[in-house]
């Protein structure tokens, strides 16, 4: 069993479609229907920043699958309701077979609820 195929988590990708706005501007957002992907979702750092109402914390994860159908506006939700955003493009690791993947960058928004 491969972690790359089979991974502990899995996320809900909506791949990005060009849309014509309310002004007839061509912009990029995500589409309607959700892609599941199951791959590995790890920290990578957390960086905290200071705003006028205190203080937040933006937090860095390397998401890595066989293959991620999403670009950088694609929307991006785990199961249990955190989402995230996609920072620069995927990263194509080719290799092997058995080895190829795709590594995505994610920074989380708002506050993961980990508690029950």
């Amino acid at each position: 069993m491969s972690l790359l195929d089979n991974g502990p988590d899995v996320l809900e990708v909506r791949t990005e479609q060009t849309v014509t706005d309310g002004r007839r501007n061509v912009v990029r957002a995500p589409s309607g229907e959700p892609v599941i992907v199951r791959g590995r979702l790890q920290p990578l750092s957390s960086a905290e920043s200071h705003d006028d109402d205190g203080q937040s914390t933006s937090t860095l994860y390397r998401f890595v699958t066989r293959s991620f159908p999403g670009g950088p506006w694609a929307a991006v939700t785990a199961l249990d309701g955190a989402a995230y955003d996609v920072v620069g493009d995927p990263s194509l690791h080719n290799g092997s077979d058995r080895t190829r993947h795709v590594t995505v960058t994610l920074r989380q928004r708002g506050v993961r609820n980990l508690g029950s």
